[in-house]
């Protein structure tokens, strides 16, 4: 008999970079530098260390330099494995 399993997709190995890239336009998408993780709440996020990508953006001044920091670490995540 086949045993349960629990099938699951990481983001970032389901769909382009710059597609991940584009959805950090919107306000509802936020980012935790510290543990190198994305939320998404129309809501809002309250915990700690979480700041919304379009201030962030704001704050780096220049919105490429934000996107490639952004595209570096959403790489190296690949690279260090799932699971």
């Amino acid at each position: 008999m086949p045993k349960p399993a629990v099938h699951h997709l990481h983001i970032t190995a389901g769909a382009p970079v710059e597609y991940l890239i584009k959805l950090t336009y919107r306000d509802y998408v936020y980012y935790n530098d510290r543990v190198g993780l994305f939320k998404v709440s129309k809501l809002g996020i309250k915990e700690e260390g979480y700041q919304s990508t379009v201030a962030l953006r704001k704050h780096w001044g220049r919105a490429e330099d934000f996107d490639a920091y952004l595209r570096e670490k959403i790489l190296l995540s690949r690279k260090e494995g799932c699971c």
